[in-house]
């Protein structure tokens, strides 16, 4: 009977010890994913002739400079229709990325995020929002009933300011493209 009251003891002591102990988890790679909303007329995949369904957001290597990065190659085909061949595209809402679970308002978000898109990494323009006009391109190469090109999608993130930003962040790109008719 006098060992339950020592063994209780014991977990008591010990339960906080690792709480306390433990070290943030540092920010690292973040992953983002992106949903697609598109006609049937117009199919979006990477260069690779894969979907675009996840983006990793790497550590900037430039010195001085605290962002979080991404550039990948984008394939769009637009089915031809008679004046027409060109297609909008948009944010339906800017990209914050944030922690899963903000437990006790540790973790701040980060701000939001620079989504641009381009024929190529020269001439990249900022995605609007909804409530903006959206962006405007035509394809220029014809194969078949298709006009398709390739272009840039490049994401920048300014991870938040201050002595609680470690752990796993995550969020949400949805891009819309509507073909032009």
């Amino acid at each position: 009977m006098k060992i339950r009251p020592v063994q209780f003891t014991l977990l008591f002591f010990t339960l906080p010890f690792p709480a306390i102990a433990a070290n943030p988890i540092p920010i690292g790679d973040i992953d983002v994913s992106v949903e697609i909303t598109e006609q049937p007329k117009i199919i979006i995949e990477t260069c690779r002739e894969g979907p675009l369904n996840n983006i990793s957001l790497k550590r900037s290597l430039i010195q001085g400079k605290k962002i979080y990065h991404a550039q990948t190659c984008v394939a769009v085909k637009i089915r031809r229709v008679k004046g027409g061949g060109g297609f909008r595209v948009w944010q339906q809402q800017p990209l914050i990325l944030h922690p899963p679970q903000n437990k006790g308002g540790a973790n701040k978000a980060f701000s939001p995020a620079e989504v641009r898109w381009g024929d190529n990494a020269a001439s990249l323009q900022i995605i609007p929002d909804e409530k903006s006009p959206p962006l405007i391109f035509y394809p220029i190469n014809r194969f078949g009933g298709w006009n398709t090109d390739s272009y840039t999608l490049d994401i920048s993130a300014k991870p938040p300011v201050g002595s609680h930003n470690s752990g796993l962040y995550q969020g949400v790109l949805t891009l819309i493209f509507e073909a032009e008719s």
